[in-house]
């Protein structure tokens, strides 16, 4: 079954109809709305950048779904609303659970200990457990005072349960925040009964942590070493009239100093490109707006990059932008012109020897069609 509408789409749950979905596939150009609690057994798929909004309902799968990306997420319809995915589990194979906000997957990988029917319920949670607040724990969430780790990811978190009783080892990757060293990275255990984080034996590798869960409750992403300072909601761009406009939110700082933006042709070479002045330290989500007046033609790839009062820095992933500038200035004399006919194009980007010049009359018609070399700045 696809879902391919160019506007906003309602998944029918089937009800008392003919059962749950077999494949599911995400298309077209526009959110996908859950109308209530629905199964697909097969691979649910995205062939489009469209949010599925659950609103309140719980979709299971039964294995991790493909095509999914930062524009292909599972949501809660806003970045305050909870996510609730279930992973119908038979087998030991991982399984990615893409939940998140618009614009930042913040997948979870789940593999079962062992091949025992078990039923992991996540729900995709913003903020952090419990009712600690800035006068009951003035210095930030509670820790176990056992644990290596100094700092918890308190914007958002996984409440995870079970239908049974088999364990899982999870995998969490680091996605809005930046990111530790392999040796400071922890899975946290939030303990109800105690109203604090408990470190679980974690494995820090590039970009996730994982952990083996024997019960279950909230869990998060912990680092022993520095703060993880910035919690970066999303990082977009678009072309519009040969400008790039960048924009960049964050749901949180900590000692931010300033942003760097740099750009590249190639992604190997990159020069600075703007600064941002950061806000230092707010739980306050801002968003940021950048534009690039003069982006090279093609793809242009921008990172962002945080910089702390310390100096210390810290690069997110790239994004790209296809901007395919147009000449800024020609000039077309003599007018009128009988043989000899000068053509001075002004270029900021263009240059080569692959290039033709074609003169086209108002009614369309093809006058002359040159091969041309061309520099920057300006030729004749």
């Amino acid at each position: 079954m696809s879902y391919d509408g160019s506007s906003a789409q309602d998944i029918d749950d089937f009800g008392s109809k003919s059962g749950p979905y077999n494949n599911l596939d995400l298309d077209g150009g526009a959110e996908k709305d859950l109308t209530g609690n629905t199964t697909v057994n097969g691979v649910l798929s995205w062939s489009a950048d469209v949010d599925m909004e659950t609103n309140g309902h719980t979709l299971t799968i039964k294995q991790s779904p493909t095509g999914y990306d930062n524009n292909r997420v599972i949501t809660g319809g806003s970045s305050s609303s909870t996510v609730s995915v279930a992973y119908s589990s038979s087998s030991t194979n991982e399984c990615f659970v893409p939940v998140g906000i618009d614009g930042s997957v913040r997948d979870i990988s789940i593999t079962a200990a062992s091949g025992t029917a078990e039923t992991y319920t996540v729900v995709y949670t913003p903020g952090s457990p419990g009712t600690i607040n800035w006068n009951t724990t003035p210095t930030g969430v509670a820790i176990n005072p056992s644990a290596d780790a100094a700092h918890v990811n308190n914007h958002y978190y996984y409440d995870i349960s079970r239908s049974g009783s088999v364990n899982a080892t999870l995998k969490l990757k680091f996605a809005g925040l930046t990111e530790p060293g392999n040796s400071d990275k922890y899975v946290m255990h939030w303990n109800s009964g105690t109203s604090r984080w408990d470190q679980l034996t974690s494995t820090g590798a590039s970009g996730y942590v994982t952990a083996l869960a024997t019960s279950f409750s909230p869990f998060g992403q912990g680092s022993g070493g520095g703060a993880l300072p910035i919690d970066l909601v999303s990082f977009n761009g678009g072309c519009e009239d040969n400008k790039v406009n960048i924009e960049f939110t964050v749901a949180s700082q900590q000692n931010n100093d300033y942003f760097s933006i740099y750009r590249s042709q190639n992604t190997t070479e990159w020069s600075i490109v703007g600064e941002i002045e950061g806000a230092g330290n707010t739980s306050t989500q801002m968003t940021y707006n950048w534009v690039d007046e003069n982006p090279m033609s093609g793809y242009n790839y921008y990172r962002l990059v945080q910089t702390d009062y310390d100096g210390t820095s810290e690069g997110f992933e790239p994004i790209a932008v296809r901007c395919e500038s147009s000449n800024r200035w020609y000039s077309v004399y003599p007018n009128p012109a009988d043989g000899l006919l000068n053509i001075d194009i002004e270029l900021e980007n263009y240059q080569g020897d692959d290039v033709s010049i074609e003169v086209i009359d108002i009614n369309g018609k093809i006058y002359s069609c040159n091969k041309s070399s061309l520099q920057e700045d300006t030729t004749t």
